[in-house]
């Protein structure tokens, strides 16, 4: 098997594969879907900042894992927006 034949085989090979994967992946979003709960929160709630983490900065004068991840407890001083879009 040579040459175009070879070709052909490997394309519908590799179309089976997507479409498989896409199954699979369409199944665990639906699995997760289930689980997921959208958070509210309201004015004078308390919450925990996380701190994004960047490479070669110092947070809080500890460097790498022992940085921490979360700030606070912090209290809510106004109605949170929409992720993206700080007013």
């Amino acid at each position: 098997m040579l040459g175009p034949e070879l070709v052909q085989t490997t394309n519908a090979a590799i179309q089976k594969i997507r479409a498989r994967m896409l199954t699979g992946q369409s199944r665990q979003k639906s699995y997760a879907d289930v689980r997921h709960k959208d958070l509210e929160f309201e004015v004078g709630d308390m919450v925990f900042l996380k701190v994004a983490p960047m490479k070669g900065v110092l947070r809080f004068e500890k460097k790498g894992k022992l940085s921490p991840h979360f700030v606070g407890p912090l209290q809510l001083v106004s109605e949170p927006s929409v992720l993206g879009s700080a007013d």
